[in-house]
Order: structure tokens, then sequence, then C-alpha cells
């Protein structure tokens, strides 16, 4: 019954007010995160007027030799961390991150956290480690805080110090 009324209310209801209305009860969710996230500022301009490369984790790259790529600004993302090239690119002092999209469905908490497993097998101490936050009640926070991953990881920011890690919503604009 409710969801039978809940789609006939969305049949009669404008697409922009179920636009903004979705939108405020996301800012209203996100609200809790605005301590985390506002260390970021630390990001701004950081490398502004420098060059970096951003490395998705698609198969039109599996054969790439990716290895020139070790001293300079990479930004990797998702599952680049099983690229043939990654620990070589990732193993220099240059600085490195690794951005991870928020949880979303369908995969299923077990799925996040076996995945989070084998990055973490395959990450390095240097690698600045950026997540994406969700309204999902297993969010990558709360996975991470439940399985004590990436505690070796340095930190970006001035996050709480029993986490070494600033934890964002890549959907939210940075600016670089």
């Amino acid at each position: 019954m409710v969801s039978h009324l809940k789609n006939r209310l969305k049949y009669f209801t404008p697409p922009i007010l179920v636009n903004k209305t979705k939108d405020f009860l996301n800012y209203i969710d996100f609200k809790k995160y605005c301590d985390i996230v506002k260390n970021n500022v630390e990001l701004k301009d950081k490398h502004k007027g420098g060059r970096c490369f951003m490395l998705g984790s698609g198969p039109s790259i599996k054969d790439e030799n990716l290895k020139p790529l070790k001293n300079e600004i990479v930004f990797a993302l998702n599952n680049f961390y099983v690229h043939d090239d990654f620990p070589e690119i990732m193993s220099t002092n240059i600085e490195k991150y690794y951005m991870t999209a928020p949880t979303h469905p369908p995969q299923t908490a077990k799925e996040w956290i076996n995945w989070f497993a084998d990055m973490e097998k395959n990450m390095p101490i240097n690698a600045n480690m950026i997540f994406g936050i969700s309204n999902h009640i297993n969010n990558i926070n709360n996975i991470l805080e439940q399985n004590h991953f990436f505690k070796f990881i340095k930190n970006i920011g001035t996050m709480r110090e029993s986490i070494l890690m600033t934890i964002i919503n890549i959907a939210r604009e940075i600016l670089i």
C-alpha cells in the first residue's frame, strides 16, 4: 500500500519538486559528515599549475605500459590497484592519490568488505586515500571503521587521529 501511494504521489508531483526534495534530504543526511569533509580545504590548489593523471580501472588500459607515470602526480580510481603497473607507479615519493566511489547497490556490505580487504593488501603506505561518502547504512566510513581497514596509510588532512585518512564526498566539487 505504501509503495503504491508513493508511486502515485511521485506520478503527480512535478519533477523539479521531487528533485529538490531529494537534494534537500541528501543535504540533511550529508550534514553529519561536514566536520570530516571540511578538512578537504587542504587539498584546494595543492597542485595548482602542475599536471596530473587520472587512471581509471577499465579494460582499455589493461595492456598499456603506465610505468612512465611513476614520477607524476597520479589519481588512481577504484580497481586500478589490480593493474600490473600499479606497484611501480605508486612506489615513488611523488604525491599519489587513490580514490574510491561511495558504496552503492547492488553490491552488498560483504562484497565491499572483501574488496577493501583485497585493496588494502595491495596499497602502499605512501598512498593518499580518498573515499566517497554515501548515505547508505553500509557506507565506506562505517565499513572502514568496523573492519579497521587502511590504518597504516598516511594522513591527508586532519581527521580524527584514530583514522589516518580523509574521507570526502567526491560528488561535491573539489578544486585541486
